[in-house]
C-alpha cells in the first residue's frame, strides 16, 4: 500500500466513491472543468497511437475529443513530459502532473506538489459536515501524509547533535512516545536531510 500504484489506485478509487474528492482532486490541476460534464475517469489508459504510454489518470468531458491526464510520482524522477504530450495529442496545459518533491519543467505550469492537496485538502475537509464520505477523505488524508512522507511543522521534534553525541540522542529518543515515534522528524546538519526517528536510529 506504500507504492506509486497503490497510491494512484487509491486516488482512483477515492475518485469514484466521492464526488466532493474528484471535484477537489480534478480542480486542483483544471479548475475550468465543469465537473458534471466528465464522461470518464480511467486508470492507466493506453494511448491511442500504439499503446506504449500509459498515464495514471486520464479523463474527458462533454463535447471535447480532447482527455486530460493526470501523472501520479512518488520519489520517482523517470518524468514523461514530451512522451504523454505526444502519445496522447494534448498541449501541456492539459497534463497535470503532482509528485512529492519539487520539480519545475518549462511550459507546464500544471507540476503540483503532494503537501499542496494534503494542506489544500486538510483546510478544506473542516467544513465539510460529518459524513461518511468525509470520513473516507480524512482517512485517504492520513494514508497520503504517511506515504509521501509529509512532516507538518507539529509533528517536528528538531535535534542539533555533533557524531560524538549520538548516545544522548539514543537517550531522548527512548523518552519519545512510541505510537508517535514515526510521526516525529529528527533534523540532522551533518546528515545535511531530514530523516524519522525511525531511520536514524538504524543508522547507529
Amino acid at each position: 500500500m506504500w507504492k506509486e500504484n497503490d497510491l494512484s489506485d487509491i486516488t482512483w478509487a477515492m475518485c469514484q466513491a466521492s464526488p466532493t474528492f474528484l471535484e477537489c482532486f480534478v480542480h486542483f490541476f483544471f479548475p475550468e472543468v465543469d465537473i458534471h460534464s466528465i464522461i470518464d475517469f480511467v486508470r492507466e489508459s493506453p494511448d491511442e497511437q500504439d499503446g506504449g504510454s500509459r498515464v495514471d489518470f486520464l479523463f474527458r468531458v462533454q463535447d471535447d475529443a480532447t482527455p486530460y491526464l493526470i501523472e501520479v510520482k512518488i520519489n520517482d524522477r523517470n518524468q514523461h513530459f514530451g512522451q504523454y504530450d505526444n502519445a496522447y495529442n494534448v498541449t501541456p496545459d492539459r497534463l497535470g502532473y503532482i509528485t512529492n518533491y519539487p520539480l519545475y519543467e518549462e511550459g507546464y505550469d500544471k507540476i503540483r506538489q503532494w503537501e499542496q492537496f494534503y494542506d489544500l485538502m486538510e483546510n478544506r475537509v473542516k467544513s465539510f459536515p460529518e459524513s461518511e464520505e468525509t470520513n473516507l477523505i480524512k482517512g485517504y488524508l492520513s494514508y497520503v501524509k504517511n506515504v509521501c512522507e509529509i512532516i507538518k511543522n507539529y509533528d517536528i521534534f528538531i535535534v542539533t547533535y555533533e557524531l560524538e553525541e549520538k548516545e544522548s540522542l539514543k537517550k531522548s529518543l527512548e523518552n519519545l512516545d512510541k505510537e508517535n515515534i514515526n510521526k516525529i522528524a529528527v533534523l540532522i546538519p551533518c546528515y545535511n536531510e531530514a530523516k524519522t526517528v525511525k531511520k536514524v536510529v538504524e543508522d547507529f
